[in-house]
């Protein structure tokens, strides 16, 4: 005989587990991600944030799942750092956004299938 269904029961049933991205972010650093632009391997994890990637696809705008490794340089630091140039100037300059996007893709496959 199977349990009554409760209400209990229908909201444990009905969540999804949540995606650990602080285990995701570990596995990119413990398996020595290199910077998707250069190939240097001082790396941070920088989540790509698109407001076309965001309204054409009903996606979140910022998704702990598209993240690519970069190093400090192409991040935050450099002069052609993607938080130093605009958006567009990094992606027409170092990286398409869509290379970006299937880089991310990638190793998301890959961490899934590890």
């Amino acid at each position: 005989m199977t349990a009554p269904l409760t209400k209990t029961n229908q909201l444990y049933k009905a969540k999804k587990p949540r995606f650990n991205y602080q285990a995701y972010a570990r596995w990119i650093h413990e398996n020595n991600k290199p910077c998707v632009v250069c190939g240097r391997y001082d790396i941070e994890v920088h989540h790509i944030t698109d407001i076309y990637h965001h309204l054409l696809r009903n996606e979140p705008r910022r998704s702990d799942k598209r993240v690519v490794p970069l190093c400090k340089s192409h991040h935050k630091e450099g002069k052609n750092g993607i938080h130093i140039l605009s958006k567009e100037d990094f992606y027409a300059q170092e990286m398409d956004l869509y290379d970006l996007l299937d880089h991310s893709r990638d190793l998301l496959e890959e961490y899934l299938n590890a």
